[in-house]
């Protein structure tokens, strides 16, 4: 399979995941379209990048180090954080670029074998 193919699907399926919470917590158009593109790029980037690591630990890497200039953005923006939620806010980002990283990573990787 072709793995920007793969990559964009892998990618939808985490945004997906991701935007669905945002939705619920109605944030911004802006935010949520923010994470689609983020997860769509980062699926096709971690599918077709080899740090000589397996799979999942290439995602969680590349998912963590993309993630960081949102958080900061996100954490250093009162009008898209509550007052006193900011270190919750950006340990969830974190967690879920993590996760959601290892994921695209882990099964890029099968599916493309």
């Amino acid at each position: 399979m072709d793995t920007v193919v793969l990559g964009f699907g892998l990618g939808l399926a985490a945004a997906i995941v991701d935007v669905a919470p945002m939705l619920v917590r109605r944030l911004p158009a802006s935010a949520t379209a923010s994470a689609i593109a983020q997860w769509l790029v980062m699926g096709v980037v971690i599918s077709n990048c080899d740090l000589g690591l397996p799979g999942w630990a290439t995602g969680m890497i590349v998912g963590f180090a993309s993630a960081l200039p949102i958080v900061i953005v996100v954490a250093g923006n009162a009008a898209l954080v509550k007052p006193g939620e900011e270190a919750k806010t950006v340990a969830i980002m974190l967690v879920n670029a993590v996760v959601l990283g290892g994921g695209i990573g882990l099964a890029s990787r099968m599916i493309a074998r």
